[in-house]
C-alpha cells in the first residue's frame, strides 16, 4: 500500500512540473490554475507544441521568447 501511494505521489509531482514549464512556455498566456482544468490529452499536445518550438529555436539559432 505505501508504494501504491508512493507511486501516486510522483505522479503527481511529474503532473505538477508538467504544468509549471507548460504555464512558464505559455508566458502568462496560461495560468497555473488554469493549467489544471485540462485534460492528460491537451498537456500532451501542448507540450509537443513546446518541444517542437524548442527544436525550432535550437536550429535556427533564434531566441526562445
Amino acid at each position: 500500500m505505501i508504494d501504491y501511494f508512493k507511486e501516486l505521489d510522483n505522479t503527481v509531482s511529474n503532473i505538477k512540473h508538467e504544468l509549471v514549464k507548460l504555464c512558464w512556455y505559455m508566458r502568462g498566456g496560461l495560468e497555473y490554475d488554469s493549467a489544471f482544468m485540462l485534460s492528460p490529452n491537451d498537456r500532451t499536445h501542448m507540450a509537443e507544441v513546446v518541444k517542437e518550438n524548442i527544436e525550432t529555436v535550437k536550429k535556427t539559432n533564434l531566441p526562445l521568447l
